[in-house]
């Protein structure tokens, strides 16, 4: 498994109606499964780090940064 650096956030990437944003961002595109996502926040640099992983296929991690400013 290749994991890649961290990219920032845009939402700019989704369109639809709500529930397909939702489908896009929550489950995995190979195999529908939901993605199992972990958050590490940093408060000194105001970001949140996550991290998003499909335990059920090799589809590999989705790796974000989120702003919170």
């Amino acid at each position: 498994m290749e994991f890649k650096d961290f990219e920032f956030e845009s939402y700019e990437k989704y369109y639809g109606e709500p529930e397909q944003v939702q489908k896009a961002i929550e489950f995995c595109p190979k195999c529908g499964t939901r993605f199992n996502i972990s958050h590490l926040s940093d408060c000194g640099n105001l970001l949140l780090h996550e991290t998003a992983r499909c335990l059920a296929c090799d589809y590999g991690s989705r790796r974000l940064i989120h702003l919170l400013h």
